[in-house]
């Protein structure tokens, strides 16, 4: 299990005009000095649909190539959280193809080692396995982490879910325990089992 110091600047106005003040080294500099294995960068769109900024997605994957660039010197393992919320939508849902912040094929191209999809988040069956699917049409099985997002103690398709990944050689999961909770026991017997290759 890798220990990763998280970047979650949802609070932070990510603007041209504005940029965040974060800055690859300073935050290299605290992994090192926390003897992190690696850092996860956690932005999120509140502010965008699809189209608002030209080329925003552009400059954010950008900033994410130069991001890598100066982990890896370090030897750090870098991941990011992605979903599709920001658009483009077809028939009502939003699409992987590329939205105003987060697009998929373009930050799995900047060197990122995990891309992290949050469009797992709170969806279970034919769902989960629908956006997994369309996930890889974007982003390499390498590189793809499915999210889950806790949220009741006995989920009962969490086994399901699992076993669909291993099905399809998806070699990495984050979770995050909603509402900071304590992790509930089925994911945590659920996780034993799909890293133990069960």
């Amino acid at each position: 299990m890798l220990r990763r110091c998280k970047l979650d600047y949802r609070s932070c106005t990510v603007h041209p005009s504005k940029p965040c003040q974060l800055t690859s080294s300073s935050a290299v500099n605290q992994a090192i000095i926390d003897n992190a294995d690696g850092l996860n960068i956690d932005f999120w769109s509140y502010c965008f649909s699809y189209g608002s900024i030209p080329q925003l997605s552009l400059q954010y994957s950008a900033f994410l190539a130069n991001f890598v660039a100066a982990a890896h010197q370090h030897g750090l393992v870098m991941s990011v959280d992605m979903a599709c919320w920001d658009g483009p939508y077809t028939n009502g849902s939003p699409t992987c193809s590329g939205g105003a912040f987060w697009n998929f094929k373009m930050e799995s191209q900047s060197g990122i080692d995990l891309i992290l999809t949050m469009q797992t988040y709170d969806t279970s069956g034919a769902s989960f396995q629908n956006i997994i699917q369309e996930t890889l049409n974007y982003v390499p099985r390498s590189q793809l982490a499915a999210g889950f997002q806790t949220q009741s103690q006995n989920d009962a398709s969490l086994s399901q879910e699992f076993s669909f990944l291993e099905g399809n050689t998806i070699q990495s999961v984050m979770i995050w325990p909603s509402y900071e909770q304590p992790m509930p026991n089925a994911y945590w017997s659920n996780t034993i089992s799909y890293l133990n290759g069960a």
